[in-house]
């Protein structure tokens, strides 16, 4: 053991400094791990030499003044806006309100068989709206508030512009014409309540465009049945049969109906009401008609 100890301490020096450089070479690995590929990067052509024009420091933007800073978003902003009106027709560029086309929501239907009684609607409301400066240019001094409902055929059924809460949005009555006051920005909702035991339907309009499909309003265009005592809420134009856009009030140029080329009838909300064959309205009119307020004048006897 003594000998091999010796033996080993007298090759150290020998082997030492070839070993050392061996291994700071490259040339001597230990173990077997395979090397990583690897891929040379292509050369990158040396840059040309930079131009002393005005922007060649890199400091020039630390050196503008704070003003000039503070000034280019807004500066930024204001020239798309511009760019942005540049690019809208001149009829587009109108005051007052119209109706956007909003978010997407929920608003499942299926389809109901429903004969009308007449090709002719029982009724036909109009309902304009506006911003609140737009309905005071548009009314005049023989204006009345209104509650935002109106009333159909002695109050058998309601109409009304709803907020995104279900109230009704202030109104006013002037020169035979209904006016509701909206705000740019909100949303809201068209809702027919059902005070008989008939059933109807309901063909309405934004804009002059048909709620259902978009297209030009028309009387013969199917509509929404609403039942005997019910209450229908028309929230949006109908997208599918899951979905609806929103009624949103925005102005003209980002309107739905700017957007369709179709602008003439921009700031009114139609609803036409069909009968159902076989209700025979003229009864319930005279029913209602006839109603007595006080139907019990006496006791009656037991049992009665």
């Amino acid at each position: 053991m003594q000998t091999l100890e010796h033996s080993a301490m007298k090759l150290k020096p020998f082997w030492f400094p070839l070993i050392l450089v061996l291994l700071t070479t490259g040339l001597l690995s230990c173990g077997n791990k395979p090397q990583e590929a690897r891929l040379a990067a292509p050369e990158i052509p040396a840059s040309p030499p930079a131009s002393r024009g005005r922007y060649e420091h890199a400091d020039y933007d630390a050196a503008r003044s704070k003003t000039e800073q503070a000034g280019a978003p807004q500066a930024a902003a204001e020239q798309e806006r511009s760019a942005q009106d540049s690019a809208v027709p001149p009829s587009w560029r109108r005051p007052g309100l119209a109706t956007a086309w909003g978010e997407q929501r929920q608003s499942r239907i299926t389809e109901v068989s429903f004969r009308r009684q007449s090709a002719s609607p029982l009724d036909l409301v109009s309902m304009y709206y506006d911003d609140a400066d737009g309905v005071r240019a548009a009314s005049q001094r023989d204006s009345a508030a209104q509650g935002g409902v109106f009333p159909v055929r002695g109050g058998a059924l309601t109409i009304s512009v709803v907020d995104s809460g279900g109230d009704p949005l202030p109104a006013v009555f002037s020169g035979g014409h209904h006016y509701v006051i909206g705000d740019s920005g909100d949303r809201y909702q068209l809702q027919v309540q059902n005070h008989t035991p008939g059933r109807f339907e309901v063909v309405a309009t934004v804009d002059g465009l048909d709620v259902v499909d978009g297209q030009d309003g028309s009387l013969d265009k199917r509509g929404y049945v609403i039942d005997p005592w019910g209450t229908l809420t028309i929230e949006g134009f109908r997208e599918s049969y899951e979905t609806i856009r929103s009624f949103r009030f925005g102005n003209v140029a980002s309107s739905y109906a700017a957007s369709r080329g179709k602008g003439a009838n921009i700031g009114v909300i139609g609803v036409a009401l069909f009968a159902e064959e076989g209700f025979y309205w003229d009864d319930e009119v005279r029913r209602r008609r006839n109603a007595d307020p006080f139907p019990g004048r006496f006791a009656p006897a037991p049992g009665g």
